[in-house]
């Protein structure tokens, strides 16, 4: 009866495995996607000075933010689609008109604050990095980990088969470059729960 256990973890193991590579492998890709999107924006003369945020996931990019105008607004969609990787692009963007007066622009900017381009790109970095370090390390690599950064702060979430692993976890975080601190919310679970 053990020997049917073992062939199951151990075929379990390379899965979760090459699903944490693929996992680390499109986060390293979305934040290369959004990384030349904030690049090409920054360039346009078109474009330099509006307030655009570039989020991505999965290869498809969400714009999202105010221009001056629809032309403004058509352009911003065309650089995307022209960004080699990017699979689809949906424009969230409002332009100057649509907004009823500068009040309600000014709110909107204050709200979205942290959405400069400089912080986006900074945050998928960071998450990319810590994703590539959890991978390379044995110990924690077949793990289903979520990870979200905000401002440098990163959360992690998931389930792990013992406190040792959440702490390894955790620390592997926390020495990444730009990381601010960490949020463990991983759970604890039994082996039979993780299958």
């Amino acid at each position: 009866m053990g020997t049917p256990a073992l062939a199951t973890e151990s075929q379990a193991a390379p899965q979760d495995m090459a699903q944490a590579y693929q996992n680390a492998k499109t986060a390293t890709l979305d934040a290369y996607i959004t990384g030349r999107l904030i690049t090409a924006y920054a360039l346009s003369e078109h474009l330099a000075a509006s307030n655009i945020q570039v989020y991505v996931r999965d290869q498809r990019a969400i714009l999202s933010g105010t221009v001056e105008n629809s032309i403004q607004n058509d352009l911003a969609v065309e650089i995307a689609r022209s960004v080699d990787g990017v699979r689809g692009v949906e424009s969230k963007l409002q332009t100057s008109a649509d907004l009823a007066d500068s009040a309600q622009v000014e709110k909107q900017t204050s709200e979205n604050n942290f959405d400069s381009f400089a912080d986006q790109f900074n945050d998928a970095a960071i998450k990319a990095r810590v994703k590539t370090r959890l991978l390379w390390n044995s110990n924690v690599s077949g793990l289903m980990i979520e990870v979200t950064s905000l401002r440098g702060d990163i959360t992690l979430r998931g389930a792990v088969s013992s406190a040792e692993q959440s702490a390894l976890a955790e620390a592997i975080t926390a020495n990444t470059p730009g990381v601010e601190s960490v949020d463990n919310q991983m759970t604890i679970q039994t082996a039979a729960h993780l299958q």
